[in-house]
């Protein structure tokens, strides 16, 4: 990730956009730039291994910079007004799940409308998680009830350069 750091002066010069529109290359740009902030400076927590949570809420704080029109929200288990989000189909990709009430590890939206969501992040180490897949497939599906412009896997391997699947409208893209 080294090549794409950014010097001090264009991560200050992204931090003032304040673009509602963002197009999915500006979206791509801006999760860079947060994930090459996290492997700059919480590098100790990708080393030791540290619970996902922990790495989602220090890229939740690169995130609400570079996205200032938005809400950045992690763990967010509202929508709307409902208590919980319920995503239909999920129960059936795990033995595990007993429901499907789901919590997105991140989200970058607008609270209480479906109108301004932006982008769902579900964040693993070391694997690939298939209802994770099956959620970001099921967040991002446009005729669905959340609409989410995009979805983002990211599976950390310690210290490497991240793997990132990229979703559009419910399947996956090269982005």
């Amino acid at each position: 990730m080294q090549d794409r750091f950014l010097d001090k002066n264009q991560q200050t010069d992204c931090l003032h956009m304040t673009n509602n529109n963002y197009s999915n290359e500006e979206i791509k740009r801006r999760i860079t730039i947060c994930l090459d902030l996290l492997f700059t400076k919480d590098s100790f927590l990708l080393k030791n291994s540290v619970h996902e949570r922990t790495i989602a809420a220090r890229l939740f704080l690169y995130l609400n910079k570079l996205f200032p029109k938005h809400t950045v929200d992690c763990e967010y288990d509202k929508h709307g007004e409902q208590a919980r989000k319920i995503l239909m189909g999920i129960k059936e990709c795990s033995k595990k799940k007993k429901n499907d009430y789901v919590i997105p590890d991140i989200i970058i939206h607008t609270r209480n409308t479906d109108k301004n969501n932006l982008l769902v992040i579900e964040i693993k180490k070391n694997r690939k998680d298939s209802c994770d897949i099956k959620k970001l497939e099921k967040f991002t599906d446009q005729s669905g009830i959340f609409g989410y412009k995009l979805g983002l896997f990211i599976k950390f391997n310690l210290t490497n350069e991240p793997s990132l699947i990229w979703f559009e409208d419910g399947k996956q893209i090269d982005l």
